[in-house]
């Protein structure tokens, strides 16, 4: 869709640290395209845990990126 965009986001909300993608109660036009941790890159799934200082790569409607990034400071 056109409305849509990709940014990059990294961690910085420790309350993060540990949880899993499919437990983040994203937007529903939000979707997580990668991690990247550590020199590399995920694929996520619903299961896979974030870490503090990931980047995540979404793909949103700038209103559901701007929510997420506030949940992601």
């Amino acid at each position: 869709e056109q409305d849509r965009q990709v940014i990059e986001l990294e961690i910085r909300n420790t309350n993060l640290d540990g949880l899993a993608v499919r437990d983040l109660r994203l937007p529903m036009d939000t979707l997580v395209l990668q991690i990247w941790r550590e020199g590399e890159t995920l694929i996520s799934q619903g299961y896979t845990r974030l870490k503090y200082k990931d980047r995540v790569t979404l793909l949103g409607s700038q209103e559901s990126l701007i929510e997420v990034t506030r949940m992601f400071d």
